[in-house]
């Protein structure tokens, strides 16, 4: 049967002195886990959340979420924190104990997420980056550059990102910047959560119509940069919750009333219609609208 699993990463506080300035304040992530581990919203199966994880404790939970998985598995990843821009263009998430001389060693890259996502035997992943851009250089790049990294074979992925932004640079001997973390995380929390999300009214909100909503309330709001929604080779639209509001939850079939429903009248019929045929298809029919009743009201 497939599963609905879930990794929510909280990376706001960085242990490295060189980066004095690079804290934030606390974000939604704690309410994303919850709201995906609702069963009236997101339905989860095992959602795990880790705050502040080191590099090894990041890449272990990241190999634990896309490894053994089958195809029809939802895997989401949501990273809440800074991303790491070095001077060759390559991007890196940053840990609680990164060091900025030692990034390979101490980052995790988006190249080992991206080759964890390929590796994955799972056709529906999820990848929600709640981040701002670090760089040395003070050059903000393109977006699209975070986008190609993270496309690996093209398959079965879809990211939604307000990320990188350049969040802070290097300058005068300083880091300089204002980084605000935690809007797309609320945004989808609020959207999950008031079934407002589900912009076409269907009962489920897809990632398409969570991008929809998420990027209107971004206008409204005059916030910048806009969320982006990367979808590669295989455009299939992934269902990430249910409106928990939208209508009631689906009864359970109750096969023992619907065989009664079946047997009940036609052994009445073939026992009694040789000998009365009027009288046993009435109470036929008197055996067929009780148990259409007993469906309707018994739970």
């Amino acid at each position: 049967m497939p599963r609905r699993l879930a990794l929510i990463v909280d990376n706001c506080n960085y242990r490295d002195d060189a980066l004095p300035d690079l804290t934030v304040k606390e974000s939604g992530s704690i309410e994303l886990a919850r709201v995906l581990a609702d069963p009236a919203s997101g339905n989860f199966d095992q959602v795990d959340y880790l705050a502040d994880p080191n590099r090894d404790a990041l890449r272990e939970a990241v190999g634990r979420l896309f490894d053994f998985r089958k195809p029809y598995d939802l895997l989401l990843l949501c990273y809440a924190g800074f991303i790491w821009r070095d001077d060759d263009g390559d991007f890196f998430l940053c840990s609680a104990g990164i060091k900025v001389d030692d990034l390979p060693g101490t980052a995790v890259s988006v190249e080992f997420l991206s080759k964890w996502m390929d590796r994955s035997f799972s056709r529906r992943q999820i990848l929600l980056l709640d981040g701002q851009l670090v760089a040395c250089d003070g050059s903000p790049g393109d977006r699209t550059d975070l986008a190609e990294a993270l496309r690996g074979k093209g398959y079965w992925r879809s990211v939604l990102s307000v990320g990188p932004v350049l969040g802070y640079i290097w300058q005068n001997g300083r880091w300089v910047g204002d980084a605000r973390l935690g809007r797309l995380t609320d945004t989808v929390v609020q959207a999950l959560e008031s079934g407002a999300g589900d912009v076409e009214g269907d009962g489920v909100i897809s990632m398409a119509e969570l991008y929809r909503h998420v990027r209107q309330r971004y206008r409204r709001r005059r916030w910048r940069p806009l969320p982006a929604l990367w979808i590669y080779a295989e455009r299939e639209d992934f269902i990430i919750a249910r409106n928990p509001h939208g209508f009631a939850s689906a009864r359970r079939i109750k096969w023992n009333l619907i065989f009664g429903a079946v047997m009940a009248p036609a052994a009445t019929l073939v026992i009694g219609w040789s000998a009365d045929r009027y009288s046993s298809a009435g109470l036929a029919l008197t055996l067929l609208l009780m148990y259409l009743l007993l469906y309707r009201w018994l739970d």
